[in-house]
């Protein structure tokens, strides 16, 4: 088993280095997020769910024992991989309160799942380092990939939401950006609390 993960990251890294070089492998996140409360309606964390297209689930799927009673632990694994190999990026994640960034702690809660066989979605929380206070302030944050092989996209606002807390008090607007360059963000998530 140890052999078959190693040679996946190694098959995948080889892919994505060999591709990208090539400018010709680029791999979309379909996103949605949701922004969590902390105590005293400060924000907290923000929960991700990303699904993977087609083919980059069959590249992080290839040699996968998906068999029944080893399904379950082999899309953990993948997961946990991925979540390893996201943490020198930031997790593809630029987030600032009020135009000041806001630090990350390490990734809580990962879910994975496999979706008609055909499209890997991670589930995770990021937290905040420490609470934030967004009263009469805004949080921004957009998703990129600074290699720009990944595009994470939210299909539309309604793929972001606060939770039930935050409802009355904060508002979500997504900004999509009409001409964006290789390795910056398509998009910017405004959320503005009063």
């Amino acid at each position: 088993m140890k052999y078959q993960i190693l040679r996946l990251i190694a098959l995948f890294t080889f892919a994505l280095s060999t591709q990208a070089t090539a400018g010709d492998f680029h791999y979309q996140i379909d996103a949605m997020s949701k922004i969590l409360s902390a105590p005293n309606k400060q924000l907290g964390a923000l929960q991700m769910s990303w699904l993977y297209d087609e083919q980059t689930t069959t590249m992080l799927l290839q040699d996968a024992d998906l068999s029944p009673k080893k399904r379950q632990h082999s899309l953990n694994t993948i997961g946990q991989r991925t979540i390893k190999d996201l943490k020198r990026l930031n997790y593809f994640t630029d987030i600032k309160i009020n135009g000041k960034p806001v630090k990350l702690a390490p990734p809580e809660n990962l879910m994975v799942e496999l979706i008609d066989g055909k499209y890997f979605r991670l589930f995770f929380i990021l937290p905040f380092s420490e609470t934030v206070d967004a009263k009469n302030g805004t949080l921004s944050f957009s998703l990129l990939d600074p290699n720009g092989i990944a595009l994470p996209l939210f299909d539309s606002q309604e793929r972001i939401s606060v939770d039930a807390t935050l409802q009355n008090s904060c508002h979500v607007n997504l900004v999509n950006f009409e001409e964006y360059k290789h390795g910056t963000a398509a998009q910017r998530v405004d959320v503005s609390c009063k």
